[in-house]
């Protein structure tokens, strides 16, 4: 199981990721009031909040997701060993889809991909 804290300019969480036997869970936990996990369990309750879909490559799927009308909250995040993007979330449900492709077999989650998407969700004002 690896173990996280991820600060922003606001708000931060820590979060436990354990692999399941191909495919991963992500438990999030709040760090202040007024974080991104705390504002999500405010609107929507417990649950999950996003699934991840792997796709071959993040940028053509993520164009070709867009021409069809379909909205992202953040940019592509680039890190070492893996690409990703996430849709906005749905307001009825509250959930959202991460895009992903892995880079030469990496596996997991990198420090720098959570913190590139902490940083952007919270500058954009979602959660």
């Amino acid at each position: 199981m690896a173990e996280r804290v991820t600060r922003g300019q606001y708000s931060g969480m820590r979060s436990a990721e354990m692999d399941a036997g191909g495919f991963s869970i992500v438990l999030l936990q709040s760090n202040a009031e007024n974080s991104q996990v705390s504002r999500y369990l405010s609107e929507y309750g417990p649950g999950v909040q996003h699934i991840a879909i792997e796709v071959d490559d993040v940028a053509r799927a993520s164009e070709a997701l867009a021409k069809n009308g379909m909205k992202f909250s953040t940019s592509v995040i680039r890190g070492e060993g893996l690409v990703q993007i996430f849709t906005s979330r749905d307001a009825n449900s509250g959930m959202m889809f991460e895009f992903i492709s892995r880079v030469s077999g990496a596996q997991g989650f990198e420090q720098g991909n959570v913190q590139q998407l902490f940083e952007q969700l919270e500058e954009s004002g979602a959660y």
